[in-house]
Parts: C-alpha cells; sequence; structure tokens
C-alpha cells in the first residue's frame, strides 16, 4: 500500500510512504522463487540446445 503524505515543510508538499503486509511479503518472496525458477529453465533450455549443436557438430 502506498499513499501521500502531506507536508507544509517539504518543498514538493509531500512525500509518498508505504507499506507492506504480510501478504505482500509472501508476494514477493513467490515472485524472487518465480524469477529464479524462470531464468533456471532459461539455462537448462541453453544447455540444452547447446548439446544439440554440439550432436549435430560430432555427426
Amino acid at each position: 500500500m502506498t499513499w501521500f503524505v502531506h507536508d507544509e515543510h517539504d518543498m514538493s508538499d509531500g512525500y509518498e510512504d508505504s507499506e507492506t503486509s504480510d501478504k505482500g511479503f509472501a508476494l514477493i518472496r513467490l515472485r524472487s522463487a518465480l524469477q529464479n525458477l524462470a531464468e533456471r529453465l532459461m539455462l537448462l533450455r541453453n544447455w540444452q540446445e547447446a548439446e544439440r549443436i554440439a550432436q549435430q557438430l560430432r555427426s
């Protein structure tokens, strides 16, 4: 959750503040885990493609 805090002493009239709930932190951790999985799957796919090309070159 993000909100704007009005502050008459601030040159820009205030600032943004935010707070993350426990569910929000859980979603952040899940997103991180899914990004990690996607990166590992991409590495695996690239490795498999490299193996396929190497096999073709050996033939």
